[in-house]
């Protein structure tokens, strides 16, 4: 029972330490990016499932770069390797997020 319960804890840790901070590989459908603190660390993405058209909000806190390398009319993407991830941006993407009231951001629609 004592050897069943720690193996049952020991999964569940390993579960969540799988799941924590950003996935590797290549994430496709970016359709928004939002700036989400004064310093520039921190991103949210908005990703959307072609299927479903739901969204999904992602947030990437250290080593972000935006490259802005797609063309008008073509769709966003990020790519996450070695814990580094790079958003690959339109343009005039960037949003601002919610700064508390202190330095409240324009929203811009993103197409």
């Amino acid at each position: 029972m004592k050897r069943t319960f720690v193996c049952l804890a020991l999964l569940a840790l390993l579960s969540l330490v799988g799941c924590c901070g950003p996935q590797e590989g290549k994430t496709q459908n970016v359709v928004a990016v939002f700036m989400t603190d004064y310093n520039g660390n921190n991103y949210t993405v908005m990703i959307m499932d072609p299927e479903t058209k739901e969204l999904t909000a992602k947030r990437y806190t250290s080593d972000v770069t935006l490259v802005m390398d797609v063309s008008p009319g073509e769709p966003m993407w990020l790519e996450t390797k070695d814990g580094k991830t790079r958003i690959h941006i339109r343009q005039d993407t960037i949003q601002g997020g919610n700064t508390g009231g202190k330095h409240p951001q324009q929203i811009k629609r993103v197409d």
